[in-house]
């Protein structure tokens, strides 16, 4: 939902952080004040640095022969086509 804090002019960025019980990536939003994009990078440039420090945090590489063998997204519970 950055869009909507950036229409009136708050920069917003969203950084990996980490994944929740099923192993499912999550990110964390950071809205900024009017026109600080500066402040901002600069935020989330050391939060990064904060989050690659510790292992439970840290964005992981996808397991690509996981991913491979998987069923096709369709196949999946809870998926829906209109």
């Amino acid at each position: 939902m950055a869009y909507a804090s950036t229409i009136p002019g708050h920069p917003a960025i969203t950084i990996p952080y980490g994944r929740d019980e099923k192993g499912i990536p999550f990110g964390l939003q950071i809205i900024a004040r009017r026109h600080d994009d500066l402040g901002l990078l600069a935020i989330a440039a050391e939060l990064e640095q904060v989050i690659a420090g510790d292992s439970d945090l840290a964005p992981r590489s996808p397991d690509l022969d996981m991913l491979k063998s998987a069923p096709p997204l369709g196949a999946a519970e809870g998926f829906c086509t209109f």
